[in-house]
């Protein structure tokens, strides 16, 4: 009868093979490569993952992958932070990458975002970081994506185009949900205004549909009541007009308003501006306007946005506003006054900037 080979010997062979397998993967480590981390192509189109091989007297002990972020650098006031962070956010999401932002970024006292969010974001101000600058401010440049993700990318400087988001707009929208205690306020405001008139909130809408629940109706007449949000820009635009800004006209707004009634019939609109006087000046007299007056510009945007329909006038607050109430918008179509500097920001059609199903007047 033949020996059967024993168990002890199979295992034996087995651990050999291994031990040979963890010693030529050392050596490649050590020696073939030159450093310590190993490529791993990902099948994903947009993501290549690096590892980091940890090795302690000659044994491989972990493997860890290694992210690389997109750092925005963040300025201006919050429509600008607005589009630094979406545009920011829609970059590294076709790239692989992540998004990363100081814990004293002020989107974070009203949003919850999905992003690398650290007290230390000295990773975005080291020597390795790749800083690419755009050309316009307000044109969609294709060349600041052209790199690949494996360092750390600083964007610079407004980025202030929705297509680089554009793919990614409902997480986008996700994450620009105010927080509940800012809705509160800005609910609580809209109640006490709309009272005056007879007009109140249906409090069963909200419970299903947390970002817009402003359906109201008129205690009297039991009519459904459309409200549309109206941004007038004025401040600086109005103040410094030799720097090439065009703020809205009073014939702008009566156009816009016409718009609307041709369409949809008991209206509200619901006014927020930086120039309130000239606001109450211009407005068409033949509307049932409230003026939100006396708040932070924070929930003034929160309160707009509530509305169903948007009129937007000049500026990042108005072009925000518009995008986060998500009905119909019009908007001033000529921000800029052509020949100034401040026009080379936009492309020649503006349809960088502003959607083409918007309606520009």
């Amino acid at each position: 009868m033949k020996n059967e080979p024993s168990n002890g010997k199979g295992a034996q062979k087995y651990l050999t093979i291994v031990a040979v397998f963890i010693i030529t993967l050392i050596y490649y480590v050590n020696v073939k490569s030159g450093d310590n981390f190993i490529r791993v192509e990902n099948p994903s189109p947009f993501r290549t993952q690096i590892f980091n091989i940890t090795i302690s007297k000659g044994i491989l002990i972990k493997s860890q992958k290694i992210d690389y972020f997109i750092c925005p650098a963040f300025v201006g006031r919050i429509g600008n932070k607005l589009f630094l962070y979406a545009s920011s956010y829609g970059i590294a999401r076709s790239k692989g990458m992540k998004v990363v932002i100081n814990t004293n970024c002020e989107l974070l006292k009203y949003f919850t975002l999905n992003a690398d969010i650290r007290k230390d974001t000295s990773i975005c101000h080291s020597r390795n970081v790749k800083t690419i600058k755009e050309e316009h401010s307000a044109v969609y440049d294709n060349r600041l994506l052209d790199f690949n993700n494996t360092h750390n990318v600083r964007l610079v400087q407004y980025l202030q185009s929705y297509l680089y988001f554009d793919q990614y707009k409902e997480e986008v929208r996700n994450q620009f949900t105010f927080r509940d205690e800012m809705i509160k306020k800005a609910t609580l405001l809209l109640d006490n205004k709309l009272k005056g008139y007879d007009i109140y909130r249906n409090s069963k809408y909200h419970k299903n549909h947390k970002y817009k629940y402003m359906k109201v109706y008129n205690e009297t007449t039991q009519k459904k009541i459309t409200l549309i949000g109206v941004h007038i820009r004025r401040g600086d635009w109005a103040k410094y007009p030799d720097a090439g800004y065009n703020v809205p006209t009073k014939e702008y707004l009566r156009k816009a308003v016409e718009w609307y009634q041709s369409r949809i019939e008991h209206l509200v609109f619901v006014v927020a501006s930086n120039g309130m006087k000239w606001a109450k000046d211009n407005m068409p007299k033949n509307i049932t306007s409230i003026f939100l007056e006396g708040n932070s510009a924070w929930v003034d945007l929160a309160a707009i946005t509530l509305c169903e329909h948007f009129i937007s006038s000049s500026g990042t607050f108005s072009w925000w506003a518009a995008w986060l109430t998500g009905g119909n918008v019009t908007f001033f179509k000529w921000p800029a006054k052509e020949g100034t500097r401040f026009r080379t920001a936009y492309s020649k059609d503006y349809k960088d900037y502003y959607y083409s199903h918007w309606i520009g007047l």
